[in-house]
């Protein structure tokens, strides 16, 4: 009906604090009211203004887009295989997902399975690849897992890696990322670094 030209104005009352299950149908209809310059009013403030306007009982000649240029233009076809631009590359094949785990395991599941057997006894032990907050935010919460014991943190910098040991009760420190990767007694590696530094 907006396309036909059959409505002058829209007035659309929504509740922008609520999560509506036909977003996309609201979004649609503002974009087409827009597309074709129709007044559009979404709240009582704007109601009251475009109602009480001195061209409600006015004459007013409202601007129709003119759209045909933009509906007559020549779409590109699909590129042959041989065109100006050369073969068109294969896709490359997607890679399968990893599955994944449960939301209450999935934090401690950030870490780099090493190539030895996980011990007998119930408790893994983890080591912390950099002192960062986002490390020590999780050690705060490494109490309550039952099965978790963490045994050692690295850093390139002794101090920082020496306080947040200090800091959370953690046995060990290394200087190094490589010297914790190394460690016979971490079982599981939490890696904390910016993702610049994480292993692909």
């Amino acid at each position: 009906m907006i396309a036909d030209g059959t409505i002058d104005f829209l007035v659309f009352f929504w509740d922008p604090l609520e999560p509506q299950p036909h977003d996309t149908d609201v979004k649609s209809l503002l974009r087409i009211a827009v597309v074709w310059n129709i007044p559009v009013a979404c709240d009582r403030a704007s109601a009251d203004f475009m109602i009480s306007s001195p061209l409600m009982t006015g004459s007013y000649e409202r601007r129709v887009p003119d759209y045909s240029a933009h509906n007559d233009r020549e779409l590109p076809g699909p590129r042959s295989p041989n065109g100006p631009k050369g073969p068109i590359p294969p896709k490359r094949p997607i890679p399968p997902r990893r599955p994944t785990a449960p939301s209450s395991i999935r934090p401690w599941l950030a870490f780099v399975r090493r190539g030895v057997e996980m011990p007998s006894s119930d408790r893994v032990r983890w080591g912390i690849l950099g002192p960062g907050r986002i490390a020590a935010r999780l050690l705060r919460e490494a109490d309550r897992a039952a099965n978790v014991s963490v045994v050692a943190v690295g850093s390139r910098s002794h101090e920082r890696a020496a306080q947040l040991a200090s800091k959370f009760g953690i046995a060990r420190v290394h200087d190094s990322y490589e010297a914790l990767l190394a460690d016979p007694q971490v079982d599981a590696v939490y890696i904390g670094l910016p993702n610049s530094l994480h292993h692909p």
